[in-house]
């Protein structure tokens, strides 16, 4: 009797441990690491790392008369001003995620079928994305460790077009990636190259000076 409570005590402790280990999985692919403090995801695939909000543009105060949106310029412009002085978050290397492929091809423009530029990666292969199950399908259990998508699109810096310019985009909840007149307004999502190796507070205070005109 002794000796099968013992077994009986051994697998309820087994089942209690394999179903902790599964609670803790924090996100589709393990290859996206949250920053301490929530504000940065690397990706150890790309070795880049992403803004976890994925509308500070609005939420850190620097524009908020549009939700958010701003035209391609004007996304650069804020590029910029996230790596003025001491960088946002300590880095001076954020940019806008490109649309060519990992070998530097393209931009892939089969819509829904870009899956190798870097928001295409993001989507497709970390978020565990798909046209039938896009982003947002899932609630914010499925963009984790992101906050705040937005269903229109977001820039990207490619470029397209000369006479009338136009710059490639890549869509969270569709899995699109196309072009749009530059002067369209649509979000932002700032990206670095490599990981994070000193975690410190965001300084909304410092973004929220400047305001779009």
């Amino acid at each position: 009797m002794k000796l099968k409570s013992l077994i009986n005590h051994g697998a309820s402790r087994l089942i209690l441990i394999i179903a902790m280990a599964l609670m803790i999985v924090p996100n589709v692919n393990a290859t996206l690491i949250a920053s301490n403090d929530g504000t940065m995801v690397y990706d150890a695939d790309l070795n880049v790392t992403w803004s976890a909000d994925a509308n500070l543009v609005y939420n850190s105060g620097y524009d908020t008369s549009n939700t958010g949106r701003l035209s391609w310029s004007e996304a650069n412009t804020w590029i910029s001003y996230l790596n003025s002085g001491v960088g946002y978050l300590g880095y001076n290397n954020w940019r806008l995620p490109t649309a060519l492929n990992s070998d530097g091809s393209g931009p892939c423009s089969s819509g829904t079928g870009c899956t190798d530029s870097e928001m295409g990666h993001l989507f497709s292969s970390e978020l565990g994305s798909s046209v039938n199950f896009p982003a947002f399908a899932g609630g914010t259990s499925q963009t984790y460790p992101f906050v705040n998508f937005q269903s229109d699109p977001y820039w990207t810096s490619t470029t397209a077009g000369s006479s009338v310019p136009f710059a490639w985009t890549f869509n969270f909840r569709t899995g699109v990636q196309d072009t749009k007149l530059a002067s369209a307004e649509f979000y932002v999502l700032p990206i670095r190259d490599g990981n994070f190796v000193t975690v410190v507070p965001p300084p909304h205070h410092y973004l929220s000076q400047r305001q779009l005109h």
